[in-house]
């Protein structure tokens, strides 16, 4: 009886070990997240420069064609 106390106390350390655990998860489940987020808006930019890239090439030629 006399480790009753100490059992407690691991249980106690071991409750909070799994409560760290979870809490760093979602943090790198967010971190994860956020990234992707970023990922993704600069596949959008890219595309989105390709496109005004391109309709800017359309819009010189139609000029260079209406020139002549």
């Amino acid at each position: 009886m006399e480790n009753l106390p100490n059992t407690g106390a691991l249980i106690f350390y071991f409750i909070i070990l799994i409560v760290v655990f979870f809490a760093f998860r979602e943090i790198l489940l967010w971190y994860n997240k956020v990234n992707e987020r970023i990922f993704l808006q600069n596949e959008a930019n890219n595309y989105l420069k390709k496109i005004s890239e391109q309709n800017a090439e359309i819009l010189n030629h139609l000029q260079s064609v209406k020139e002549e």
